[in-house]
């Protein structure tokens, strides 16, 4: 989604080729290897209100690595809507991989990488 990079937090767009060219090395052997791993999964464990926040924890699988999670969530809504935004930080070492480089490190992504939850439903 040409759209998905503001809504994370980062600056600049890309246009199609460039975002080929990221997904061709996100997908790649030495990164999350897409061939073998075909799914990045979250198990959801359970949440639990801590005041204004909900607190969702769960199992996130990553390039065939689990690791227990705990993501903190705002949330809100007006009885007919609900919505619960919050994120966390993951690092690739955790998974099993090292960040993306290229050109001797002159581009490299960091070691974390931005997990932002984005959550809003409404009443039948």
């Amino acid at each position: 989604d040409p759209g998905m990079r503001s809504k994370v937090g980062l600056e600049g767009a890309l246009d199609d080729g460039q975002r080929g060219d990221v997904k061709g090395n996100m997908l790649d052997d030495d990164q999350l290897d897409g061939d073998t791993y075909l799914s990045i999964t979250w198990k959801g464990g359970g949440c639990a209100v801590k005041g204004d926040k909900v607190e969702m924890t769960g199992e996130m699988t990553i390039h065939g690595t689990s690791k227990k999670l705990t993501v903190s969530l705002d949330m809100g809504g007006d009885g007919s809507t609900f919505h619960a935004k919050g994120g966390t930080k993951l690092k690739a070492t955790d998974y099993g991989f090292q960040p993306f480089t290229a050109m001797f490190g002159a581009l490299a992504n960091q070691n974390e990488m931005p997990l932002v939850v984005a959550i809003e439903g409404k009443a039948k």
